[in-house]
């Protein structure tokens, strides 16, 4: 949405898009979707061998534990046959790991250990699909075992080596975000517009240091409303009012009001046909219920 509107870059949109892509690009190869053409082959493979799985674990329970194993060979041949085109299949792997706990406890608990040690070697590396290959089986362990020695660690780790985790506040950024900050209000408290573009400037270097800096970004939102709020060419006295209202409302905080003026100017069609308030109204709807 931004994009549509700006030419120039928001860094603290960039730097939250970033940790979204990364992590559906690490769910990506945990799943296949159903617009796979694939998707009817492998679903029947799984629900074969989940059955065989159910099956071989109920002989266990009874006691028949020769016969239980002709079922998880039989379960573990259409696994295979579905990590051979999907290697990362989250299900794919936890039913294999369940077959194991089932036919060999020693070594299912060996084998996660391993998995483990693995994993935390593999996050050292440099190449991000070793990383990205230590987070999967890290999640893998985490299924069968959440309390795991150093688990929790390892895959805080992993999050930040792949994007999806920002890395813990670091306390210089965070003082360079806050001198930054001070700066851009010193500018503001001027209440001279011209001055505006350089404090905006000192605001997003102030958030790509800490993106968590709240007074950064509510100073930001104030001046960008009081900037960058071009209101439609034609637009009602009343309509222009009541949105002047609420931007008025929502940067005094009292965001339940501000959210009650935008749902009512939002409700009404004339308001929605006109295309630049209606992006306007949605966005300062978004910015609202952000914060409630």
């Amino acid at each position: 949405r931004w994009a549509v509107a700006n030419d120039e870059e928001e860094p603290v949109i960039t730097t939250w898009l970033n940790l979204v892509r990364s992590a559906l690009s690490t769910e990506k190869v945990r799943v296949i979707e159903e617009s796979n053409p694939l998707y009817a082959e492998m679903t029947q493979l799984y629900n074969q061998a989940f059955g065989a799985y159910r099956s071989g674990k109920n002989l266990i329970e009874e006691g028949r534990k020769t016969e239980a194993i002709a079922y998880f060979r039989r379960a573990e041949d259409k696994l295979a046959r579905i990590r051979r085109v999907f290697p990362k299949n989250r299900d794919a792997s936890v039913l294999a790991l369940e077959i194991l706990k089932l036919d060999d406890t020693e070594q299912f608990s060996e084998i996660l250990a391993e998995m483990f040690n693995a994993a935390v070697r593999k996050l050292q590396s440099s190449n991000q699909v070793d990383q990205g290959d230590a987070y999967i089986d890290l999640q893998d362990v985490q299924y069968f075992l959440p309390s795991y020695p150093g688990l929790a660690s390892a895959l805080e780790q992993a999050e930040i080596k792949l994007g999806r985790r920002l890395p813990p506040p670091d306390p210089v950024k965070i003082g360079q975000s806050r001198e930054l900050y001070q700066q851009a209000s010193a500018i503001y408290n001027q209440r001279r517009p011209e001055l505006y573009p350089a404090a905006l400037e000192l605001l997003n270097q102030a958030l790509v240091l800490n993106p968590e800096n709240g007074n950064a970004s509510d100073l930001k939102d104030t001046i960008q409303i009081a900037t960058g709020g071009k209101k439609p060419a034609i637009v009602s006295s009343e309509v222009a009012s009541l949105l002047r209202e609420a931007e008025k409302k929502f940067l005094e905080g009292n965001y339940i009001n501000a959210l009650v003026i935008v749902d009512r100017l939002l409700s009404d069609p004339l308001n929605l046909e006109n295309r630049q308030l209606a992006d306007e109204l949605i966005d300062l709807k978004k910015r609202i219920e952000s914060r409630i």
